[in-house]
């Protein structure tokens, strides 16, 4: 199965598709199908990868292009819906102090918040002066879906991504209520990317190492395999009553280690660069810059 990119080729940003991200070599999805954005790609993901394959087989594909790491901007389109859920980690809970959920929690991050895998996280201290980090797998969905059961919502899954639910604490730990769009919606506040990964090319049952780093501090290191409730059961929840669409995306929670739980709680700063990686499924890095 086919990898997706987007990345700036020139002054334009091209869904790229190949079957090796670590080389950097990629075919222009314009190119070769006339496609203009990830959802395409994604609802037609199984039919492309074969004719892919044929035109491979039979050396029709055109040279492929090389992107510097540099040049890669967020996969998912901008008008897809972004949902997040919280507190998914037993690790987690472990550092909140707080009983497991018995369903999970999912809010939503507005469009606005999509940031690229390598861009800058700009916060403004008047709305995010206690800054924070939180490695999260994404899934993105390949077919619309509602009401689905666990088995259901994982078949509904194409693609797994790597993202930072950044977060201004002050809208949790200071605020009478919990101000949860306040805290993580935002403009910038979720980078995702580099690119997609095909759900066929990773053993999700066997539990991903999930990383993230602040200026080469490792911050948060676990597995996936700490999931309370797992992929399945998180995008079957999120669909109860809410239609999902091609495209859309789902964060699963984030593991121990976010600063509002560490000693002297060491929120992020201006220049800080944090580092986000998930194994099989790349690496974001973003470089903060406060105003």
């Amino acid at each position: 199965m086919l990898y997706c990119a987007r990345a700036l080729v020139g002054d334009d940003a091209e869904i790229l598709v190949g079957r090796s991200p670590s080389t950097g070599e990629w075919y222009s999805a314009s190119t070769l199908w006339g496609l203009k954005n990830a959802t395409e790609y994604l609802a037609n993901r199984h039919e492309l990868s074969a004719e892919f394959d044929q035109l491979n087989a039979s050396h029709r594909l055109p040279p492929p292009l090389t992107i510097e790491p540099r040049a890669y901007v967020a996969p998912v389109d901008e008008d897809r819906k972004i949902f997040a859920v919280g507190v998914n980690y037993r690790c987690h809970v472990k550092e909140l102090g707080v009983a497991p959920p018995q369903e999970p929690y999912f809010f939503i991050k507005p469009t606005n918040t999509l940031n690229d895998p390598f861009g800058e996280v700009v916060a403004e201290t008047a709305t995010a002066s206690k800054l924070d980090y939180e490695v999260e797998l994404a899934v993105v969905l390949a077919q619309d879906a509602k009401n689905l059961s666990p088995a259901e919502a994982l078949s509904a899954v194409g693609g797994l991504m790597v993202a930072n639910d950044v977060s201004a604490r002050e809208w949790y730990v200071q605020s009478a209520f919990l101000q949860w769009v306040r805290m993580k919606g935002q403009d910038g506040f979720c980078p995702i990317g580099p690119w997609i990964t095909p759900v066929e090319e990773v053993a999700l049952s066997r539990g991903l190492g999930i990383r993230c780093s602040v200026n080469g501090e490792l911050r948060q290191s676990s597995s996936t395999d700490q999931f309370i409730f797992d992929v399945g059961e998180v995008v079957s929840f999120v669909s109860m009553g809410v239609s999902l669409n091609v495209g859309d995306v789902i964060l699963t929670g984030t593991p121990a280690g976010v600063a509002m739980c560490m000693e002297g709680q060491p929120w992020l700063q201006h220049g800080d660069e944090v580092v986000c990686e998930i194994d099989g499924l790349g690496t974001l890095a973003n470089t903060v810059r406060k105003l």
